[in-house]
């Protein structure tokens, strides 16, 4: 017997056939939001909604089938519905494909699917619709050449777009970027140190972000006391107060 929903707006557009309403009505039993958890009730709704061809449902269920259960069939049956979900341009769908087809080595379904260009493909459409994971990753695909051909130029696109956005991984590599002369062919270290920067002034930057940011800042920085040093050195007349710091011999 089926928990009983407290929602009955969302029960009653389901029951009218609103897949939408379908999918909602499933992650609510799923998550226990507003009605008690009922693991089977989310099953039915989800899967309704994805015979309908919604495809967040297609999503759900076919990254279940590729988390919970791996055997063959299983997996594929979950490559099937995520492609269907991918193919409407659901953009999750399409990222979680790239995942599968750029990873190998784990000894178990994923090897089988190896394939880099396919993954290039899939995080390609994904980032056409703003994907923050997707642009990073054909940003980093296209700097090396990997199921795609390299190009520094369109990498630097994709990195910029996903610093854009906020999303820190990008911020960090466009001040990589910008630090190794990638972006207009010259060092540009206040713009890479602007990136750095950025990722403290954002709440939910993690430790290892802020980690990363200060290790960029430091090169700056290093790389600025350089130059004073090696001015000083070769003005020795210069007064000692003219900057406000010497790199520590």
């Amino acid at each position: 017997m089926q928990a009983q929903i407290k929602t009955p707006d969302y029960r009653l557009k389901a029951w009218e056939g609103d897949s939408a309403a379908m999918v909602e009505l499933g992650e609510a039993f799923q998550f226990g939001r507003g009605v008690e958890k009922h693991e089977d009730s989310a099953d039915i709704y989800i899967n309704k909604a994805a015979d309908l061809g919604h495809p967040e449902a297609m999503y759900l269920i076919g990254t279940k089938c590729l988390i919970e259960v791996f055997s063959p069939t299983q997996y594929a049956k979950g490559l099937s519905f995520l492609r269907k979900a991918a193919a409407k341009g659901h953009a999750e769908s399409q990222f979680r494909l790239t995942k599968v087809y750029s990873t190998r080595g784990k000894k178990n379904q994923t090897d089988n699917y190896y394939n880099l260009k396919k993954a290039y493909q899939y995080s390609d459409s994904a980032a056409v619709q703003g994907h923050k994971q997707a642009l990073l990753y054909c940003a980093e695909a296209r700097l090396k050449g990997s199921g795609t051909p390299q190009n520094d130029s369109i990498a630097v696109a994709y990195f910029k777009q996903s610093s854009d956005k906020g999303f820190i991984p990008g911020i960090i590599r466009m001040g990589n970027m910008y630090w190794e002369g990638k972006v207009t062919g010259k060092i540009e270290p206040q713009l890479a140190l602007a990136e750095y920067r950025r990722v403290f002034s954002l709440g939910y930057a993690n430790i290892d972000q802020k980690g990363r940011a200060d290790i960029g800042i430091h090169q700056i920085d290093q790389f600025y006391k350089q130059i004073q040093n090696t001015y000083l050195d070769g003005n020795p007349a210069m007064p000692a107060g003219l900057f406000n710091y010497r790199l520590q011999e």
